[in-house]
């Protein structure tokens, strides 16, 4: 492994899936459970390329990586998060991974409308009247730097006719965002509920979208986490790369 420079507050953490390695700041938004679901969840093949929109910590274009050999372009408004994953892709030798620091809805502009096959997205899940005592987090976890639209809008623009686009988003605004997924036509083609046990409500839901897609999804099996007995189920433990599991 390359040596990598880390800078004060930063440390080195293992994703625990094929050596991999993930720069993150201790008082910076970290990533959660719920990209490594999405990266479970998306299905792409070598020779598709993949667009990242706001890459955050570069965990989504690092796991993408890693089990489809894609190249990805991560895309972040934040340079401090531009920063360590550009440095975590070194560190994990992933030569077709690079991330740009870019405004979302500048993206089509500078990279090409149809650029890529497949956009993969965890967007800010709450609206802008949501406080948060820091910028970074704010941006990260808030609409404040651009809005869910903006976000399908240049999503739209980059991904080429008949692409897809896989996205994470809160199960009860499920219907928001099929709203304006097919406002830019968008249509979502399967999607799956995920719940942290059998008897919860889901609280999240993994969406497959087709540009100019016809309307009609296939609604896949809820993807439960936890046994009764409060352990991870055996499809968790695999996404989650738990004793030794892989994809």
């Amino acid at each position: 492994m390359p040596h990598i420079e880390l800078f004060e507050g930063e440390r080195v953490d293992d994703l625990q899936y094929k050596g991999l390695k993930i720069i993150q700041h201790e008082s910076l938004f970290r990533f959660g459970t719920d990209s490594v679901l999405l990266a479970g969840f998306s299905s792409l093949n070598k020779n598709e390329r993949a667009v990242d929109l706001g890459s955050g910590s570069g965990i989504l274009s690092i796991l993408i990586n890693a089990r489809f050999g894609c190249p990805v372009i991560g895309i972040e408004i934040q340079d401090a998060f531009v920063s360590m994953a550009n440095r975590s892709a070194v560190m994990n030798g992933q030569e077709n991974v690079r991330f740009l620091n870019l405004d979302v809805r500048d993206a089509p502009a500078q990279l090409g409308d149809g650029a890529f096959d497949v956009g993969i997205c965890n967007p800010p899940y709450f609206d802008v009247t949501t406080t948060n005592s820091s910028q970074n987090m704010a941006i990260s976890r808030h609409t404040t730097a651009c809005s869910l639209e903006d976000i399908i809008k240049s999503a739209k623009r980059l991904i080429r006719h008949g692409g897809r686009l896989y996205i994470v988003y809160p199960a009860t605004r499920l219907f928001i965002l099929s709203n304006v997924l097919s406002s830019q036509r968008l249509e979502i083609k399967r999607y799956r509920l995920v719940m942290t046990s059998a008897n919860a409500d889901p609280y999240l839901v993994l969406i497959e979208a087709r540009r100019g897609g016809k309307p009609g999804a296939i609604a896949m099996p809820p993807l439960i986490l936890h046994q009764e007995n409060g352990a991870y189920t055996p499809e968790a433990r695999e996404i989650y790369h738990i004793a030794g599991n892989t994809f």
